[in-house]
């Protein structure tokens, strides 16, 4: 015959672990309806964001900034896929350092234009290639930003838009199964119209 206090001590146990187990299937629940409510999106950085004419002071395409900072209003999660001299390290992560003294370094002086802000971006959605043959638009980079996405969302079905200049590069992220968007700077709206990211929702 069991005893009464180790009767009452199982049933304890039995309780805390349904507890326990109920309020990680919410957790799970809860992650799942939050999870991908909006698109990712990523960008190119040359050309895209900001100007890369070699020789001369780098700063915002016009436009850019302001709709970084739209994006970062609305919700949006963003980063940036870009290539670098291999030059730069002999990882990535010293690489994204580079890049960004680069940047502070060759940024223009001229108060009427505003200064580059990399808090607009997390490091950890900062993807340039660890070798020159992992360079754009060889896929690497792409499936290294899809695999952060699916990490951090616990999801495999959330939307991520690639934007760039470059078409071919653009494609590369359409076959990896992002949607990409070319830049066209000859265009008066440049960028994926806010509206219609708005209405993107993963399924």
């Amino acid at each position: 015959m069991t005893a009464p206090g180790k009767t009452q001590r199982a049933t304890q146990i039995a309780a805390i672990a349904g507890f326990l187990i109920a309020l990680g299937l919410q957790s799970f629940a809860t992650r799942r309806a939050t999870a991908c409510l909006k698109p990712w999106v990523f960008f190119d950085l040359g050309n895209t964001l900001v100007t890369a004419n070699p020789g001369k002071p780098m700063s915002y395409l016009p436009g850019a900034h302001e709709y970084v900072r739209q994006l970062k209003r609305r919700g949006f999660r963003i980063g940036v896929i870009s290539n670098v001299p291999e030059s730069w390290g002999h990882s990535s992560k010293t690489k994204v350092e580079k890049m960004k003294k680069t940047l502070m370094a060759e940024w223009s002086r001229d108060p009427l234009e505003d200064p580059m802000d990399w808090t607009d971006f997390s490091d950890a959605l900062i993807f340039v290639p660890p070798r020159e043959n992992y360079r754009k638009p060889a896929p690497y980079l792409f499936r290294a930003a899809l695999s952060q996405v699916i990490l951090e969302e616990g999801e495999t079905r959330c939307k991520v838009v690639f934007q760039g200049d470059d078409a071919t590069e653009v494609e590369t992220a359409k076959k990896e199964g992002m949607i990409g968007f070319h830049v066209d700077r000859t265009s008066a709206l440049p960028f994926f119209p806010l509206t219609d990211l708005e209405r993107i929702v993963y399924h």
